[in-house]
């Protein structure tokens, strides 16, 4: 059954390439192509990461449908054929690429000494159960004062994954310098911050997904001077977060008996053989809820929801099931509102494409494109999880489109690509 998701996803993938070539529709049909393929090596190496059970039928199908009705936006939204874009966001591209810049220089000097012991304590595994448990791990304290300003950047850079959009945007379109370039993509860099501080890899794995994704979204219009330039910025950045990716994956299975290669195949191809195995035994103990649907709600007006991680921990002790794992956005929607809950999600995503994907020329503006970024984030990030269970993700994207339109200029720009 294992071999069914990645058969299926390959030849989607050749049929889009066929038609499209390599867009962003082609780019996340690409990694269901990697998740389901370590599937299929999981299987093969017999891990049996879930014991006494055969992946079946009918989560298989629902599992491959409804990914591919979330493909069917990206593919009709034809991303490669984007010939010119309007902006009327400057003032906004500016805030953003000063604030994200400064907060990270921020945060890395108020938070020097927490970044250092993780990396010096020698046991990530170990600190990441001790956050779990609430020992006292976090962000150091500041008096009031200090935090008035640390917490807004905290906030927001749950949420700094923009910058990569922006850089792209910006190479591409925008006649700005290499120092502007290189504050915007190093503006996109707290979450990372915060994910090193809370020994969390999601958040760096979620960094390299959508870099992918912006590239992919605008790699097409890019001049070859500007590739290389875009290029030779991130290799760096991109090879530190990649190694950083891989010694905290290792870390975190370092007791499991599974070896290096080993257990980034378990990381990377969990995904399928845990979204069948929750449909099939699976029974949600709260029934149906829109806790994932509507997290910011159900935190700051309803006060029934702490977020993702504290979330799962409850429904793994209701459950008596290891919620704490990774089976796609799909799978974190049978966790809060059972069966329903995949299909409740797809609907909600189709919805907002219709709203964000429509165009009908080759000109989109620049506020169009990152709503659709925004809107993306389900499937790209899905492959692994639901990216915006998190309350401070949901409100920041929402309050940064908010910003984006208070922001905008009447003059309409159109720009071509460099």
């Amino acid at each position: 059954m294992v071999f069914i998701p990645f058969f299926y996803f390959l030849l989607l993938f050749f049929y889009i390439m066929r038609q499209n070539g390599w867009d962003v529709c082609a780019y996340v049909a690409f990694l269901y192509v990697l998740t389901s393929l370590f599937s299929v090596l999981i299987h093969i190496l017999d891990y049996q990461i879930v014991v006494m059970y055969e992946e079946s039928l009918i989560p298989t199908i629902i599992y491959c449908t409804l990914l591919t009705v979330a493909i069917l936006p990206l593919y009709f939204f034809k991303s490669n054929r984007i010939e010119k874009v309007t902006c009327r966001s400057s003032l906004f591209i500016d805030c953003l690429v000063y604030f994200y810049f400064i907060s990270f220089l921020v945060m890395l000097l108020a938070y020097k000494n927490d970044i250092i012991f993780r990396f010096t304590y020698g046991n990530l595994r170990e600190l990441r159960a001790l956050t779990y448990q609430g020992e006292g791990l976090g962000f150091t304290s500041y008096p009031k004062y200090i935090e008035l300003f640390l917490i807004p950047m905290r906030t927001f850079a749950n949420m700094s994954y923009v910058m990569i959009f922006i850089f792209f945007f910006s190479i591409t379109y925008l006649q700005k310098s290499r120092y502007y370039n290189l504050m915007a993509i190093i503006g996109s860099l707290p979450c990372i911050l915060i994910g090193i501080i809370g020994i969390d890899r999601s958040r760096t794995f979620y960094w390299i997904l959508f870099f992918g994704l912006a590239g992919s979204l605008f790699w097409k219009n890019m001049s070859k001077k500007t590739k290389k330039i875009a290029v030779s910025m991130t290799a760096v950045f991109f090879l530190l977060i990649v190694s950083y990716m891989a010694i905290v994956t290792i870390s975190r299975f370092g007791d499991t008996g599974l070896g290096g290669a080993s257990s980034i195949i378990e990381y990377a191809g969990q995904a399928y053989i845990h979204f069948c195995y929750f449909w099939d035994r699976y029974d949600s103990p709260e029934g149906f809820t829109t806790k994932y649907l509507f997290p910011a709600i159900h935190h700051f007006i309803i006060g029934d929801y702490d977020g993702g991680t504290a979330y799962q921990q409850e429904m793994t002790s209701k459950s008596h099931m290891e919620c704490g794992v990774f089976y796609t956005y799909l799978g974190n929607f049978i966790i809060s509102s059972g069966k329903i809950g995949p299909f409740m999600i797809t609907f909600v995503y189709l919805f907002l494409c219709s709203l964000v994907m429509r165009r009908r020329s080759s000109v989109v503006s620049f506020e169009t494109l990152l709503k659709c970024f925004f809107v993306m984030f389900i499937p790209v990030a899905g492959c692994i999880s639901y990216i915006y269970t998190s309350y401070n993700a949901t409100m920041c994207a929402i309050l940064l489109i908010v910003g984006m339109n208070v922001l905008r200029s009447r003059k309409r720009v159109y720009i071509k690509n460099q």
